[in-house]
């Protein structure tokens, strides 16, 4: 059984937060990062189905990313998804930050 990261319906709303702490467990600052978020089918998919950025879908408040998926995002999906967060700092280091499994089930009114 695979373990997914969340689970959610096609053509729904989801405001996903997401902590970020380094390996000491103490808060990393975002105010100055590039943060992407991508969902795909796969981790290999030549084309992610959903990108979110800081420029586009994504909130910073100190180390705190809040990824906004809107009902147009996620219209149509149905099944497993990989998602990743990758973090690019002021310096130009890169980190990701989260990946994993996500579930889209498909719903009957969207």
């Amino acid at each position: 059984m695979v373990a997914y990261d969340y689970e959610m319906y096609a053509g729904d709303s989801r405001i996903q937060p997401v902590e970020i702490v380094n390996e000491l467990g103490e808060p990393v600052d975002l105010s100055t990062a590039a943060i992407t978020y991508e969902i795909a089918r796969s981790p290999d998919a030549e084309d992610a189905a959903i990108t979110k950025s800081t420029e586009d879908g994504i909130a910073v408040d100190e180390n705190t990313a809040t990824i906004t998926l809107e009902p147009e995002d996620t219209a149509g999906m149905e099944g497993v998804y990989y998602h990743e967060l990758e973090i690019v700092d002021a310096n130009g280091h890169s980190v990701t930050a989260v990946e994993g499994y996500i579930l889209v089930r498909r719903t009957r009114i969207q």
